[in-house]
């Protein structure tokens, strides 16, 4: 799906920080090893949805909306479909890739929106930023013996 105005990437971004926090929660209940890390990602993703969504209200007006600054925004950012039952380890890879696409998603909607809506475009680059430090806490858990 093509993402044209700033409403539409907003509404798609609240709906996969809402998705992949429905996704951590779930698999934190599932594996005890991985419930304070995935419980955490989960509260830190309600946040950087309702971060953005702030920016967003204080930046946008019907002028800048009509502008269509994100034409050309593919929204690919998928939550994967892994049992519950699923090896922790199968679980770490999955959230690496997962966080890897929804943070470079965020960078590039950033891009999009630098000339028109800059304070978004701030808050969106430091929400894909921060996500830095939770793609390096994966990479370490996956690395673990």
């Amino acid at each position: 799906m093509e993402l044209q105005t700033a409403s539409s990437v907003i509404n798609h971004i609240a709906d996969i920080e809402s998705q992949s926090a429905n996704w951590y929660a779930r698999h934190a209940r599932s594996h005890k090893t991985l419930e304070p890390l995935f419980t955490g990602f989960a509260a830190e993703n309600r946040k950087f949805g309702k971060r953005l969504k702030k920016a967003y209200y204080r930046a946008a007006t019907d002028a800048l909306e009509t502008n269509f600054g994100f034409q050309g925004l593919d929204s690919v950012v998928e939550i994967p479909q892994i049992p519950d039952s699923a090896d922790p380890k199968d679980l770490l890879m999955q959230s690496l890739e997962m966080e890897k696409s929804i943070q470079s998603f965020y960078l590039r909607a950033a891009e999009f929106s630098a000339d028109l809506l800059a304070d978004l475009s701030r808050a969106m680059e430091r929400i894909g930023r921060e996500r830095d430090k939770r793609l390096g806490r994966l990479q370490a858990r996956v690395q673990q013996p």
